[in-house]
């Protein structure tokens, strides 16, 4: 499922045209965001990439209804953080892979 999520805004990223020849936010640019003291875009960022999801793959994500915004923040910059290799990769992918590992549905 998570493959199909993945294929599915990739797909609507490249049929787009040219403006989104490169992403518009990428694990470089979340990262930086996350060593600033106010976190405050990475945090709309991805609240707003859990909040897609979750509305339109039922299934994927399972987010507590007790987490909150800071603590999603908080996985997604320690996910950027623990994995360096994949910071080149766009913020939404990087976004739905640390919600993904963090609250995984149970099958």
């Amino acid at each position: 499922m998570f493959k199909a999520v993945i294929s599915a805004l990739l797909l609507v990223t490249t049929a787009a045209g040219p403006v989104f020849a490169d992403f518009f936010v990428t694990g470089n640019d979340l990262d930086k965001q996350c060593r600033n003291d106010s976190r405050m875009f990475a945090m709309g960022y991805v609240v707003g990439v859990a909040d897609l999801i979750q509305n339109t793959v039922p299934g994927e994500i399972c987010i507590s209804e007790t987490a909150t915004a800071g603590q999603l923040v908080d996985i997604l910059c320690e996910y950027i953080k623990d994995n360096p290799k994949e910071r080149h990769f766009s913020g939404d992918y990087l976004a739905l892979a640390s919600l993904s590992e963090a609250f995984p549905c149970k099958k």
